[in-house]
């Protein structure tokens, strides 16, 4: 050992202790996740309701057999008009706020990025409008316990073009939409009309994006803000674009504003849905647990 030199312990750089540390920040903020509106753009726009909105609409009529007799007198007539159903719209907003401290330190376009945000959220809130009305519907089909089958989907269908005396047909001029809980996904692909079916992508037309089944002749969607119950089932539903309605006053917009040092972001729309013609539409009732 060369004089001099010592054998102890060189001293141990602990991470926080010195100013040898380096911190670094992605260049990007992770986005947040929401549920793409499927619903809103499948239901049929009515225009601006106002404060209120009654649908009016004629009621089917049935023939009656002429009873013999020389007057031709005594017919039995029919009221054509039915109780309409009503767009009672409301406020929706997402609101978001950040210093002007916030803002001037940081890289990130704050005002851009959150914008985006409350789009997003506020375009997930509008589609949980649309399906709230499902659990409500007096057709429906499932048990609300088990996982979708085969049987189930073939005698929604069955329903929905015997309740509508024939004008929905599979491979007829409406288009059919069926959404379910994501939960039943895996349940789904096991059934044939879907197994074989043809996955449309993000290059056709958005109202018909979604997994399209030719045996069962409509357009296949999955979704996570459908509403569920206390017995845990999920309200899917089985429908053309006539059975629901949805009025605009507003269409989403952005607010921007500030209030001393703070910077506020307010994303709002007015609106109003209602089922429209509840016959044109069958719920479909599924569990919604994904299994292990």
């Amino acid at each position: 050992m060369a004089a001099g030199a010592s054998n102890a312990s060189p001293p141990v750089l602990t991470p926080g202790s010195n100013h040898v540390n380096y911190e670094v920040f992605s260049r990007s903020v992770e986005d947040a996740t929401y549920q793409k509106q499927q619903l809103i753009p499948r239901v049929r726009d009515f225009g601006r309701p106002y404060s209120l909105m009654t649908i009016n609409k004629w009621a089917r009529v049935d023939n009656s057999t002429l009873a013999q007799g020389a007057w031709g007198t005594g017919l039995t007539y029919q009221d054509p008009v039915t109780p309409p159903p009503t767009l009672n719209p409301q406020g929706l907003y997402v609101a978001l706020a950040f210093s002007a401290n916030e803002d001037a330190e940081s890289p990130y376009n704050l005002d851009t990025e959150l914008a985006s945000e409350a789009e997003r959220a506020l375009a997930e809130a509008n589609d949980e409008l649309v399906a709230a009305l499902f659990a409500s519907l007096t057709q429906f089909r499932g048990n609300g316990v088990s996982d979708v089958n085969s049987t189930t989907l073939r005698v929604a269908q069955a329903l929905l073009t015997r309740n509508t005396n024939g004008k929905v047909m599979p491979g007829g001029d409406q288009d059919i939409y069926l959404v379910l809980d994501a939960s039943q996904y895996p349940a789904t692909m096991s059934i044939e009309e879907y197994a074989n079916a043809e996955a449309r992508g993000d290059g056709e037309n958005p109202y018909v994006k979604g997994v399209w089944s030719k045996g069962g002749g409509h357009n296949l969607l999955f979704s996570t803000v459908l509403p569920t119950d206390g017995n845990a089932a999920a309200h899917g539903c089985l429908w053309i674009r006539e059975a629901f309605g949805v009025g605009w006053n507003v269409r989403s917009k952005v607010v921007r504003e500030e209030t001393e040092l703070q910077k506020r972001i307010v994303l709002y729309n007015n609106l109003g849905v209602a089922t429209i013609h509840d016959l044109r539409a069958v719920a479909v009732r599924t569990g919604n647990t994904i299994p292990a």
